[in-house]
């Protein structure tokens, strides 16, 4: 082999490694950039709009009225009761007594001094209660104290002095009271309670708002007096199972049970559910929920004020994250105020602008519309039939003058704004702002109207993380 050909043969040779080496360096360089900007860049996904529903579980403090009949003291005396509050007391059964010179009540406190165990049903009960206070007891109801210590003592004076009336002989009572101890029978079925809380002609005809501030709110044990006068209230009694729960609700919620005929409902003291039938009153320019129920009545007899969850699982639209939803300012400007112009159809306002010379020019700017305060389906931009819509800042300046096109003389100043939620449609490969209108929402995810006009429809696509993006950002 001559020289020239090995100096070929060594220049191919470096010349193949310098290409190698070349390309090397730009694959390299290549997959340093895109490393880079993958890691310097902001990642957006975007989801698939579509139809879902939430179980929404809204709690209420709700006032419960019931067909209450108040039994009266026909005298006065000592008063001992007998039967524990919320039993069931066939026609005929053994209430309480009036002891008018006291001796016969005397003698019970005697017997029941000296007797001060209980049996194993009445402790179960009170184990029960007290466990039931402690789970559901928060520091904002701190008065509850109270009224449940008062009831815990009323039972158990309530089980000696039953306890001591079966000790006490027929005829060591009948001997010593002669006409003056007066037993108390029930004189028509139905559930026996003691409180006495000025609620008891109350129904669904006469309840008013001011009857929701428990701060107002006073509730009487009768079980704690031990004497009485004629008159006084010695209990009252239930006789129908039927009774209702009343709720104040704002607009969302009547518009959502508006047409419900029946719901479901959960007890928070038990964790137990009930259906209800769903109506709806107002009083004192407000709405009120009335859940009527046929059971679970002796269950919250002791209670006025019961705390239920309305189980909303009827909530159903277009359901998006919560991570999706922006707020975005805008301008509210009168319909009349746009037109059609520029190089194109496009709807817009005609900005009159002044220059540092004092010289005016009118401009024509096109907007995109988000949204109109009332729901109007004629698209004429020109009639002026009192609508607002609503435009972006991002074109228009606060305080700038923008000109009726029919009537230059007539003149608009930006400067109202308001508020609106909304997502970012990507369908275009940019993020274009669209109104929604919430009607549920939880901790993750909202359920949104179907029919928002200038919003979104199933399968448009929407970014995840609504605080990635910007009005016009190219995806």
């Amino acid at each position: 082999m001559s020289k020239r050909n090995s100096n070929i043969i060594r220049y191919h040779r470096s010349l193949n490694i310098n290409i190698g080496l070349v390309i090397f360096i730009f694959i390299l360089i290549y997959l340093l950039f895109n490393v880079y900007t993958f890691l310097t860049s902001k990642h957006i996904s975007y989801v698939e709009v579509d139809e879902g529903s939430l179980m929404v579980s809204t709690t209420f403090r709700a006032l419960a009225l019931r067909d209450e009949t108040a039994v009266y003291a026909s005298s006065s005396g000592r008063v001992n009761y007998y039967l524990k509050e919320n039993s069931k007391a066939a026609k005929g059964s053994l209430i309480c007594s009036i002891d008018e010179n006291g001796f016969v009540a005397r003698r019970i406190s005697e017997t029941a001094d000296k007797n001060r165990s209980l049996d194993s049903e009445t402790f179960n009960e009170l184990v029960n209660e007290i466990s039931g206070f402690c789970d559901r007891y928060t520091d904002s109801e701190f008065f509850e104290c109270y009224t449940f210590k008062n009831d815990l003592s009323a039972e158990l004076y309530e089980s000696a002095n039953l306890s001591a009336l079966r000790e006490l002989s027929e005829t060591e009572i009948s001997d010593s009271s002669e006409s003056s101890f007066h037993r108390i029978y029930n004189d028509k079925p139905g559930v026996i309670c003691y409180y006495e809380d000025a609620f008891e002609n109350i129904d669904l005809d006469n309840f008013t708002a001011g009857m929701f501030d428990e701060s107002n709110y006073s509730k009487k044990n009768l079980k704690l007096e031990s004497e009485v006068s004629e008159g006084n209230m010695l209990y009252k009694i239930i006789t129908d199972e039927n009774w209702y729960l009343v709720i104040p609700v704002d607009d969302s919620v009547y518009e959502l049970l508006a047409e419900t005929s029946v719901m479901r409902i959960r007890f928070k003291k038990d964790d137990s559910y009930a259906f209800a039938y769903v109506s709806f009153r107002e009083k004192d320019g407000r709405k009120f929920l009335c859940l009527s129920l046929n059971n679970s009545m002796i269950r919250f007899l002791s209670e006025r004020y019961v705390d239920v969850d309305l189980l909303l699982d009827n909530a159903r639209g277009l359901k998006i994250a919560n991570s999706s939803i922006a707020t975005k300012e805008l301008f509210a400007v009168p319909k009349k105020y746009f037109t059609i112009g520029g190089d194109s159809n496009s709807q817009g306002l005609i900005l009159s602008e002044t220059d540092d010379d004092g010289n005016v020019t009118d401009r024509f700017v096109s907007t995109d519309i988000y949204g109109k305060n009332i729901g109007d389906d004629d698209e004429s931009l020109y009639e002026d039939s009192g609508i607002v819509y609503y435009v972006s800042e991002s074109s228009l300046n606060k305080g700038s003058v923008i000109k009726c096109a029919e009537n230059p003389s007539d003149t608009f100043v930006l400067n109202q704004t308001v508020s609106m939620k909304g997502v970012y449609n990507v369908n275009k490969g940019y993020a274009v702002f669209r109104k929604i209108e919430i009607l549920h929402q939880n901790e993750e995810y909202a359920i949104i109207s179907k029919k928002t006009k200038y919003g979104i429809s199933m399968y448009d696509h929407i970014v995840l993380d609504a605080s990635m993006v910007s009005e016009g950002e190219i995806i």
